[in-house]
């Protein structure tokens, strides 16, 4: 504005000068664009600025974004990685469990065996047997042992059938544990 002034004023100094006045006019003119185009060019920069800080700021919080998803990724790795032990862990003692139930199972096969072939021998001694052998006895004694003998091989294998009945019930708790353990199993690697 002071220089525009000293324009006007050098102008109007002179009283023929109006050539002189008018370039001061035209000078004035480019002064205020000058000074227009300068504030515009302020306004860019500012703007720049703040769109250089936005950027720089969305930069940032993509890092961050970004390290927050590998932290979470290198988390699921070991989750993953821990389940996936667990798995062989519970697959170990489900292939053990089976083991003992095979095994419980043949011994159960054998002594169900066993114990059809003794009845097996003991009908066939009853349709002729048994009077075979009390014809042996020839006294008391030998008739009491007989007797005795023959409760006694009775009362063993209803001991026999009553163990095997137990032995079949665990049996069949171990296989049901060992379906729940199977279907848990499953059911972890399917969530994994």
């Amino acid at each position: 504005c002071a220089v525009l002034a000293a324009v006007c004023a050098i102008s109007f100094a002179g009283s023929g000068n109006w050539v002189f006045a008018d370039e001061a006019s035209d000078l004035a003119q480019q002064l205020q664009q000058a000074q227009q185009d300068k504030e515009q060019a302020e306004k860019e920069l500012e703007q720049a600025k703040e769109t250089t800080e936005h950027e720089k700021q969305v930069s940032q919080q993509l890092k961050n974004n970004e390290q927050t998803l590998r932290n979470q990724i290198s988390s699921l790795v070991g989750q993953i990685s821990t389940k996936n032990e667990e798995i062989a862990q519970k697959q170990n003692e489900i292939a053990q469990k089976q083991a003992e139930i095979d095994q419980q199972q043949a011994e159960i096969d054998q002594r169900w065996d066993n114990f059809k072939e003794r009845v097996a021998a003991m009908q066939v001694m009853q349709s002729g047997g048994t009077i075979a052998m009390l014809g042996q006895v020839t006294d008391l004694t030998s008739f009491l042992t007989f007797a005795d003998n023959l409760q006694q091989i009775s009362k063993y294998d209803n001991q026999v059938l009553e163990e095997m009945a137990a032995q079949k019930a665990i049996l069949e708790e171990l296989r049901t544990e060992l379906e729940i353990q199977q279907t848990e199993l499953e059911t972890q690697k399917l969530n994994l």
